[in-house]
């Protein structure tokens, strides 16, 4: 019969810190797994229902097979129960029953949707973001966003497909590798789509951006053209997504560049625990970015608390899942960090703002997801009309009101 202990050993990194962070369990160090299994096991804070209740169904049915138990069920309160179940009983316990993690207290800023709370990350986040506002000059604050997230957007591009190019030099200098001395992988565009990125062309990738292109007088319009490079070289992908914005903006030249050194830093070339970190960023600007907009705000983008909540309640594993009113697309990327990224969801949206449909695109494309996303307002134009979907997630965009031209038409009901 397995301990308490033993099945808090078969637990990932990342799951013990969202343990530790959503019932504030002290822990002498974040890095480490060992001391992580310790604290976790030993907390009197969290009971082992408790821990696994935090679980997807996919996980604690991996957790029965490591311990020989039945993994079948429909429901996650079935499977934990079973895991618990099986420990081994103490005189006088009573068996616990499956509960709801206690809700992590909260704290500033907004948590990023699929975030594991390591400390350090959170920091680098608030560091950026505190970074960006002093280089905002004299641009709106509602009209900031559209100038750092596709930035934010340039340098994933360029961090993927290093990353990318990096694998296969390892693999072609390897005698053991099928790619050994195979230099034409390095070229291959099919070779990048099997690591879901593409080949960013020469004059669009970061490190002629740093050392060329931010020292230019006309560093605006180069970037415009950089941005148009993108999309002529993947019209499929990016098209429409990344339209010239610099060049014809208040913009100060001095604190675009400031923005480009920002997003260069090196944490964004380290592992973090295989953590997706620019991704993060991402989603935490969004959220700051709306919460700085207020009620505006809410036209795309839905706090973390209320996404993981949402999802949580559908339990989304395989299928088709449909956001008729997607915002930046948030639930498509809790929906795949619930599955832990099983690849078996696929996702349809429908954006009535332009620009907030080119958020979500970009959020998906950071995330490694694909979805089809379309433009029109889903209350009289539904452009997934003949979609089955399996599951159907929303937060209706209340601020639109009930009438008038973009309301959801109660003047319409009889």
């Amino acid at each position: 019969m397995p301990t308490k202990r033993e099945i808090i050993e078969l637990l990932k990194r990342d799951e013990l810190l969202l343990v530790v962070d959503a019932f504030d369990i002290g822990v002498p160090d974040r890095r480490g797994k060992d001391g992580l299994v310790d604290t976790v096991a030993s907390s009197r804070k969290a009971t082992l229902a408790e821990v696994l209740a935090g679980l997807n169904r996919k996980r604690l049915k991996e957790l029965c097979r490591e311990f020989g138990l039945d993994d079948s069920g429909k429901t996650k309160a079935e499977i934990a129960a079973r895991l618990i179940a099986a420990q081994p009983s103490r005189p006088g316990a009573k068996k616990q029953k499956p509960t709801a993690p206690a809700p992590a207290k909260k704290k500033a800023g907004h948590a990023p949707a699929n975030g594991n709370g390591n400390g350090a990350i959170v920091e680098l986040t608030k560091e950026l973001w505190q970074a960006a506002v002093t280089l905002r000059g004299s641009i709106e604050p509602a009209d900031y966003k559209r100038y750092v997230l596709p930035i934010i957007f340039l340098r994933f591009l360029s961090l993927r497909y290093e990353k990318r190019r990096a694998e296969l030099e390892r693999l072609i200098a390897d005698p053991k590798s099928d790619y050994y001395k195979d230099k034409r992988a390095l070229t291959d565009p099919d070779e990048y789509k099997l690591a879901n990125t593409f080949i960013v062309p020469e004059k669009a990738r970061w490190q002629r951006i740093v050392n060329e292109v931010a020292r230019r007088d006309d560093v605006k319009v180069q970037m415009d053209k950089i941005l148009k490079i993108l999309e002529d070289t993947y019209p499929e992908k990016l098209r429409g997504l990344l339209p010239p914005i610099y060049a014809g903006s208040n913009l100060d030249p001095e604190n675009l560049r400031g923005l480009i050194n920002l997003f260069s830093k090196e944490i964004f070339e380290s592992d973090q625990g295989g953590e997706d970190v620019i991704g993060r960023i991402y989603e935490y600007f969004i959220g700051e970015f709306a919460s700085s907009e207020g009620k505006r705000g809410g036209e795309y983008f839905t706090p973390s608390s209320i996404v993981k909540t949402l999802v949580a309640m559908l339990e989304p594993e395989r299928g088709k899942v449909m956001d008729p009113c997607c915002g930046s697309g948030g639930m498509f990327v809790q929906s795949d960090a619930f599955t832990s990224h099983n690849g078996r969801l696929s996702f349809y949206g429908q954006e009535s703002k332009d620009f907030t449909y080119r958020l979500c695109r970009m959020n998906l494309f950071i995330h490694g997801l694909d979805g089809d996303i379309r433009m029109g307002n889903s209350y009289f134009n539904d452009q997934h009309d003949k979609l089955k979907a399996d599951y159907l997630i929303a937060n209706p965009p209340f601020n639109d009101g009930s009438k008038g031209e973009n309301g959801w038409g109660a003047d319409k009901v009889s």
